[in-house]
């Protein structure tokens, strides 16, 4: 998020001040280069980290590998871009780089907030938590503050948070949040009946957290349910044969299938048709043993409620049991199926075969009639007499 020049005097004169880039250990350098320039620069390298002491990215600057601040968009055109600083306490030396920050920018608008890199809603959420959090704490404390003076200072502590809360949820849009409403209504010390409104506060944020809790419940308890039919659908095309994705993690067990003589499983794996069948008679005959392999996959046995162990999967022996059957019952329907066409195929061809074979009798018989005229004439002897065993 790039973060518009600001053209005043004082930016000109900073800015003619801090023309290049800091030394090793400038930190208000830096601060005052991250402000104006909003580049990449770093002060010296800390080896025992592995990381710079204080960096600038962008629009962000880092203690070490923190982020203390991050600087956003002005509102308005021209107007002073609003930067983040972390309200967390450090170590001495990052609180030395959140003083040289603050210095650089006095002249700006700032908010101190628990996380300065808010990305999220969650993140704007976690904020706002944060600063209702302080007011149940300050308003805890108030009570037992005899001193006006005491009582005085908890009361600003709260306005402020108030006043935090309301311009952060003014520039990042959250004043519908649940957490914003609730900092809104909070009860201040100079309302009348403080501790008593404060009773009541706690008690209606309790039930507005339960109702928060039931409605997240309901919303996931509809989504699974959601899911879970979606992976049904899913699963029924799945074992049709079809390729699609099927959400294994609503599934009640893992599911089998055959594709072209392999089996595959709703955990994406396969094997042949061929290493299960060996696998299933060798397991029939009481061979097959502990960490041998089925194809790629080492089987792990059957466990007490009759789930066979093969690789990382845990399929139910019944299932198994089954896919068997249903290939013996395809393998017999198939070779019967086969019979029943290579009869077929036979009859057909016999009866082609024997067409054939009386046309070639047909014409073999009328050679043989010819054949004998011919004998019978040469020899002077009547036809109907070729073939006895005595001629006259």
């Amino acid at each position: 998020m790039s973060v518009m020049p600001l053209l005043d005097k004082k930016v000109r004169k900073r800015k003619s001040e801090n023309p290049r880039s800091p030394g090793s250990y400038d930190y208000l350098g830096l601060a005052h280069w991250w402000v104006y320039n909003n580049g990449h620069a770093s002060t010296a390298f800390d080896r025992r980290g592995g990381v710079y002491r204080m960096s600038a990215e962008g629009t962000r600057i880092k203690s070490y590998s923190t982020v203390i601040g991050r600087m956003f968009d002005p509102v308005k055109k021209g107007g002073q871009p609003l930067i983040l600083l972390t309200s967390n306490n450090y170590s001495p030396t990052t609180q030395t780089h959140m003083g040289a920050i603050l210095s650089a920018a006095s002249h700006m608008d700032y908010l101190y907030i628990a996380n300065p890199d808010p990305c999220y809603m969650d993140d704007h959420q976690s904020n706002l938590n944060v600063l209702l959090s302080n007011l149940d704490h300050l308003a805890e404390e108030y009570p037992k503050k005899r001193r006006d003076s005491t009582r005085k200072a908890v009361a600003n502590a709260m306005a402020e948070n108030v006043s935090v809360a309301n311009r952060y949820a003014s520039y990042f849009k959250l004043k519908k949040t649940s957490p914003y409403k609730q900092i809104v209504k909070f009860p201040m010390p100079d309302d009348v009946d403080f501790e008593s409104k404060i009773e009541q506060s706690v008690k209606d944020r309790m039930m507005a957290e339960q109702r928060a809790r039931s409605k997240k419940v309901r919303d996931l308890e509809k989504q699974k349910k959601k899911e879970y039919e979606k992976a049904q659908s899913q699963l029924a095309l799945w074992l049709k044969g079809e390729e699609v994705y099927v959400n294994r993690g609503y599934l009640d067990k893992v599911y089998l299938r055959i594709v072209d003589n392999t089996i595959e499983t709703t955990e994406n794996a396969s094997i042949g048709m061929g290493d299960a069948i060996r696998a299933y008679i060798r397991f029939s005959k009481g061979k097959l043993n502990k960490g041998m392999h089925i194809g790629a996959y080492t089987y792990g046995g059957i466990d007490e409620d009759k789930n066979a162990h093969i690789g990382c999967h845990t399929i139910p022996l019944a299932d198994i049991d089954k896919m068997v059957a249903t290939v013996i019952a395809e393998r017999a329907a198939y070779a019967e199926d086969d019979k029943r066409d290579r009869d077929k195929a036979y009859a057909e061809e016999m009866d082609v075969g024997l067409d054939e074979l009386f046309g070639e009798l047909k014409d073999l018989m009328s050679g043989i009639d010819n054949a004998v005229s011919e004998i019978s004439g040469a020899m002077g002897v009547p036809s109907h007499l070729i073939g006895q065993d005595e001629v006259s």
